[in-house]
């Protein structure tokens, strides 16, 4: 007898054995407690670019919202309970945008490109939920006398530098001056149609509520810099036209800061925007 999909299962390839754990889907003797774990650190720089050229990046139906003003931001995540206590490292690239459909009207963060050093949730983060996951290998940061540094790189090229460098002690980041207010994150979902190119089984944008790291334990603002580096198809044979397309921004930065923080909920509540 075939195997049988079961109504509210979790479900990604290869389907033939049953449900795919995952960042939702763990042992039912794991607790997760989201408002302990993971263990985050995040280096954000916020900067001033073209706006016609973030134009060119937005699906039809969404507009720039207010300056544009782009985050940039490397995280490290240790202790993911999903991951059974294993680390991954993040970078992500994002600005914000307005949809305004027949149902919803949403201004959030449009994240354009996500890369994660770990196969694991870039599958099932663009499978599941529909983030615009890659994969790149995220080494930890290095650290010395205040100092930070950052890098991602892929098979030997290496895509992305960044430093920080710690400044001021804050009880609270302040608002960034000129950026629209975000309440949440927007993404497109777009899964092609086998066997037919250029037609697609599924295309949507969907929307992720905006939440805040449940225990925030330090924060600074700094000095920060960071370059994308272009890329010939013999570099980044997959990716190059993403990374070109960031290393061509004009930068102006603005603001430059590190959060220390825990706790980050499963991404589970999800919209389709219509």
């Amino acid at each position: 007898m075939s195997y049988e999909l079961k109504p509210g299962g979790s479900y990604r390839m290869p389907l033939s054995f049953g449900e795919a754990p995952g960042a939702r889907n763990v042992p039912a003797h794991v607790a997760l407690d989201h408002s302990r774990f993971p263990d985050i650190s995040r280096f954000t720089v916020r900067f001033r670019t073209d706006p016609e050229l973030l134009d060119r990046i937005l699906p039809p139906g969404m507009v720039l919202a207010g300056e544009p003003i782009v985050t940039l931001y490397f995280a490290t995540m240790k202790r993911i309970q999903w991951l059974a206590g294993r680390d991954y490292n993040v970078l992500s690239f994002s600005f914000p945008a307005r949809f305004k459909g027949e149902r919803d009207d949403v201004t959030g963060q449009f994240k354009a490109a996500l890369w994660e050093g770990l196969p694991d949730p870039v599958v099932s983060g663009r499978e599941d939920l529909g983030f615009p996951k890659l994969w790149c290998e995220l080494p930890e940061p290095r650290y010395l006398d205040g100092r930070h540094s950052f890098e991602a790189s892929w098979l030997g090229f290496r895509l992305f530098e960044a430093e920080f460098i710690e400044g001021e002690d804050v009880a609270k980041l302040p608002p960034v001056p000129g950026e629209a207010a975000c309440s949440g994150t927007i993404c497109h979902k777009y899964v092609p149609r086998s066997g037919e190119r250029g037609v697609a089984d599924l295309d949507q944008l969907i929307y992720w509520p905006q939440f805040a790291a449940a225990n925030v334990a330090r924060a600074n603002i700094g000095t920060g810099s960071f370059r994308f580096n272009r890329a010939r198809w013999e570099d980044l044979p997959t990716m190059h036209h993403v990374v070109n397309v960031l290393a061509d921004l004009p930068v102006e930065i603005i603001r430059s800061d590190m959060v220390w923080a825990s706790g980050q909920g499963d991404v589970s509540n999800l919209q389709i925007l219509r």
